[in-house]
């Protein structure tokens, strides 16, 4: 039999046709109202199937086959059958003999909900009788708002409880902002809208850090395979620096527009203050004449340019993430490099290669979380914050001379923005306000806002502990809960005066675990596990296998990955990818099953080549490595 691209679209749609047949006979038989809505929800999962299918590349092509048209055909009549079943199926919901409660969630969930990937949010007198009901037809995630017992005065649920429910579901950074439904018929209309409101925010900002974790994957692992030689051989270790500035009070320097009032005053205060400041601000600090300490990196597209013309050697130390930019790291020289460790992904990929002993600081995507971090590690009992506005005052991103090149604008509205980094992808999205220090209010991105609750949330620890007293110098940024407005102008200077940072990170021990004269084997034992996957998936790809003798060879081609988990962290998103759709896709036929095999095998390939690559250039400055393989 031939089979087309149209093929498994044909066998989807055959299955989501064959779901609302089976629907509709039970829906007019003598089964119980149960049986009826197990029916429907199996529609709606066929439907979500239906709809996960990919553009056909067949609109593409000038010139196709007859036995291709046909099955556009085909696909196309099945597609409109099964919309014109659609219209029969909402009818149903309108008139069948339903309960009041069943009614309400049919009506407001409509054909459209997702039982395994959508998240259901249920309230008001009957909420956990919904949730029983849900749960019973095997909704995958269900949150009853009840069980959110913060509420402020105007009704909006706690922020942080409602955050701490999500992150108990499974899967919850995989769904999407829009896919939240919102089951309250006891709810006024506007409270509807504002829990509503709320819950998208906060799926939102999960699913940010989710997009984060994709578009960042392939970047951390080549990165930082690439760096990993330089930071065994001249690493130093961070942790070591604990207490060492016990009793200073320290300044955490952002790129923010406050810069511009408060870098001068530091500067006047600087020899009784530990200078901690973000990369991106690294410009602006050296040309108001201050001497940072420590500079903090963790964007691993952060280029050189935010440090031309710095003279390194006045800087106590980088505080640099191990995936930084390669180039970047290569040329940070007479200057101490304390590496670290913040995503998940480079820490199993650090376990795996077990060459380097760094820590890890959580810092939830904000080099601020770093420097405050470190400042709580080095024993400073206060902490002033300066450019950490965490929003846009006057529309503005950065100070001047900080993070130049970034071209960001606000809509005239003031409700969006769009950005473009020089080093990285174009973003944009909407934003709120906040309030400000000045009373005015800030506009502030969800990006933001997740930043500066993470701040929040680490003053109220700390407080907690009575370790560390936080004040804010930003007069026209955000409010800090648990760091209050202080001006600049009243800045303590009866802090101890600084010790010597040279002195103190010159002795910190190394953060390798192998000596230098080893790192070869270690490394080139890694190759060759690469270069085994690279031969497997060559010798695959030369041949055209299809079903069972395809599906042996992708296992063996996974043996041989298992000892490389350099190649799944680079196609990390098109796992993500892959998986999702197949989760949304439940049954695949042959034809699809083969084409999925054949793209993951196509990505994995292109891993391998470009990972062996890497580790052939890195162990190419090696003697041994010469002598043996290079002519």
């Amino acid at each position: 039999m031939n089979t087309t691209e149209w093929t498994p679209r044909i066998a989807t749609a055959d299955q989501y046709l064959d779901a609302q047949y089976l629907f509709m006979a039970a829906a007019t038989g003598e089964v119980s109202i149960e049986e009826k809505l197990n029916k429907l929800d199996d529609v709606r999962r066929r439907r979500v199937a239906m709809n996960a299918l990919p553009p056909p590349t067949f609109e593409d092509r000038r010139q196709f086959s007859s036995e291709e048209t046909a099955d556009a055909v085909v696909f196309l009549e099945k597609t409109l059958k099964s919309r014109e079943n659609e219209a029969l199926l909402l009818g149903w919901m309108d008139n069948a003999d339903l309960s009041a409660d069943v009614r309400y969630l049919e009506k407001t969930c409509g054909l459209a909900a997702d039982p395994d990937n959508d998240i259901f949010f249920v309230g008001g007198s009957r909420a956990g009788e919904l949730k029983k009901q849900l749960i019973k037809r095997r909704f995958s995630r269900v949150i009853d708002i009840g069980e959110i017992s913060k509420v402020d005065e105007s009704g909006e649920m706690d922020e942080m409880q409602l955050q701490d429910k999500l992150e108990d579901l499974p899967n919850i950074r995989t769904v999407r902002p829009e896919r939240a439904h919102y089951l309250n018929p006891d709810a006024a209309p506007l409270v509807v809208l504002m829990h509503s409101e709320q819950i998208q925010r906060r799926v939102k900002l999960l699913h940010v850090g989710r997009n984060t974790t994709v578009l960042m994957a392939p970047l951390w692992t080549t990165q930082l395979l690439k760096n990993i030689f330089k930071l065994a051989r001249v690493g130093r270790n961070a942790l070591k620096l604990k207490d060492s500035l016990l009793g200073c009070s320290a300044v955490v320097i952002g790129a923010g527009p406050s810069l511009d009032e408060l870098l001068p005053a530091i500067a006047q205060r600087q020899k009784n203050l530990i200078v901690i400041c973000a990369f991106k601000a690294l410009k602006a600090v050296v040309a108001a004449g201050i001497a940072p300490d420590f500079v903090v990196c963790l964007d691993p597209k952060q280029k050189v340019r935010h440090m031309e013309g710095v003279d390194l050697s006045r800087i106590g130390g980088f505080l640099i993430e191990v995936a930084s930019h390669d180039e970047l790291v290569a040329a940070i020289d007479d200057c101490t490099l304390l590496p670290y460790v913040a995503s998940d992904l480079p820490i199993e990929l650090l376990r795996a290669l077990n060459v380097v002993d760094v820590p890890v600081i959580g810092t939830s995507g904000s080099a601020i979380h770093s420097a405050i971090q470190l400042a709580v590690l080095t024993g400073c009992r206060r902490v002033y914050m300066a450019g950490t506005d965490f929003g846009f005052p006057a529309n503005r991103l950065y100070g001047k001379g900080a993070g130049t090149g970034d071209q960001f604008t606000v809509a005239a509205d003031g409700r969006s923005y769009t950005r473009q980094p020089l080093d990285s992808h174009f973003r944009e999205g909407e934003l709120q306000l906040v309030p400000s220090n000045d009373g005015h209010g800030v506009r502030a991105s969800l990006e933001m806002i997740k930043f500066r609750e993470w701040v929040e949330a680490r003053i109220t620890k700390l407080s907690s502990e009575k370790i560390v007293e936080f004040r804010n110098l930003c007069r026209q940024g955000a409010v800090i809960a648990g760091a209050p407005f202080e001006n600049i102008n009243a800045l303590r200077d009866d802090a101890p005066v600084k010790p010597n940072i040279d002195t103190l990170v010159d002795a910190l021990p190394s953060v390798s675990k192998t000596p230098s004269t080893k790192l070869y084997s270690v490394f080139a034992k890694r190759k060759k596990n690469i270069d085994k996957v690279l031969d497997a998936c060559e010798k695959a790809t030369s041949k055209k296998f299809t079903g069972d003798a395809l599906q042996r060879t992708m296992a063996k081609i996974q043996r041989h990955s298992k000892r490389c988990p350099e190649v799944s962290f680079l196609i990390n998103d098109k796992l993500i990818e892959l998986n999702e759709y197949t989760d949304r896709k439940r049954i695949l036929g042959n034809s699809e099953r083969d084409n999925i095999l054949r793209k993951l095998l196509q990505e994995t390939y292109q891993a391998a080549k470009e990972l062996s690559s890497i580790y052939r250039v890195a162990l190419s400055a090696d003697p041994v490595y010469q002598r043996r393989h290079i002519t």
